[in-house]
């Protein structure tokens, strides 16, 4: 804390009350300019839900490739021994060949890793574009601080003469 007010003194004896005033708005601005661009990093939900039917399309094409790959299977089995499958066979195939089950923690265990290292990305960013604001603001404070000071002392000189 006392470092910042000898900062602030160091400042208000540095400079006059208009280059103070001058800092302040330019500081303002950067402010304003960073409050109205600031609604594109705050909505990775937007983000997610937009990639939700992308991911649940994704899976469509998958089953729909797992079937087109195992009706060729048993299409290949029947050419290849020249015989009617019976449908206990058929069961012993689809059993072995269509477990649903790996396929789709398969499926799980990447949305999830996907949706992980999206959400992760987004919080680096926000924090990487969050930093720049907050010392922005800090400096705000500072030199609103040092304006005040700056008045006083000037008050103080206008009393002394």
């Amino acid at each position: 804390m006392q470092d910042i007010d000898i900062l602030v003194e160091d400042i208000s004896n540095d400079h006059s009350l208009v280059q103070l005033k001058k800092m302040k708005r330019r500081i303002d601005g950067q402010l304003s300019v960073s409050k109205d661009t600031s609604y594109l990093n705050n909505n990775p939900i937007n983000l997610l839900i937009a990639l939700l039917p992308i991911l649940a399309t994704s899976l469509i094409a998958f089953i729909t490739i797992g079937a087109n790959s195992i009706n060729f299977y048993v299409e290949n089995y029947m050419k290849i021994y020249n015989q009617k499958i019976t449908k206990e066979e058929l069961k012993s195939i689809f059993i072995d060949i269509l477990n649903p089950t790996v396929f789709f923690n398969i499926y799980t265990m990447f949305l999830l890793i996907f949706f992980v290292i999206i959400y992760l990305m987004i919080l680096l960013i926000n924090k990487g574009l969050r930093r720049p604001i907050y010392n922005t603001y800090n400096y705000s404070v500072i030199l609103e601080e040092a304006i005040i000071q700056k008045k006083r002392e000037n008050t103080e000189q206008g009393e002394i003469l």
